[in-house]
C-alpha cells in the first residue's frame, strides 16, 4: 500500500530567511531545504549531526536552523547536494524529512512546490 504525501496550507508559506541575505544563482545551486516531518519534541543539534552522518559528504555540509522543523543545508560541492536528492526520500528518528531545493535571490526559500513521496507502509 502506498500513500502520498502533501503540504497542509500552513506547511506551503514562503520563508523569509534574513531581509540582508543575498542568495546568489551559485549559492542556491549548493543549498537545499530540510523539513523534518515532526510534531514531536527533537534535539536539532543531533538531526543536524544524524543528517550530516548519513549524507556523508565528500566536502563541507553546514546545516542551519530556520524554524521548529525547518533547516537549510549548504553543500560545498554540488555533486554532494545531487546525490543527496537523488537518494531520497530521507528519515530522521522515524520521521521524514522533506528536501527542497532553495531557487534564486528572487524566491525566498519554501516547500510549497515538493512533491509527494511514495513510500511502504508496514
Amino acid at each position: 500500500m502506498c500513500e502520498q504525501l502533501s503540504l497542509i496550507e500552513q506547511e506551503e508559506d514562503v520563508l523569509v530567511l534574513e531581509e540582508e541575505e543575498v542568495i546568489t544563482p551559485h549559492q542556491s545551486e549548493k543549498r537545499l531545504l530540510l523539513k523534518l516531518l515532526s510534531s514531536k519534541y527533537f534535539n536539532k543539534e543531533a538531526f543536524k549531526n544524524s543528517i550530516k552522518r548519513v549524507w556523508h559528504p565528500n566536502k563541507a555540509l553546514s546545516i542551519r536552523d530556520i524554524s521548529t522543523n525547518l533547516f537549510l543545508a549548504e553543500f560545498e560541492d554540488n555533486r554532494d547536494k545531487e546525490r543527496v536528492k537523488h537518494d531520497d526520500p530521507w528519515a530522521f528518528d522515524e520521521h521524514l524529512v522533506l528536501t527542497k531545493d532553495v531557487l534564486s535571490k528572487s524566491t525566498s526559500p519554501s516547500l510549497r512546490q515538493t512533491s509527494g513521496y511514495e513510500f511502504m507502509i508496514s
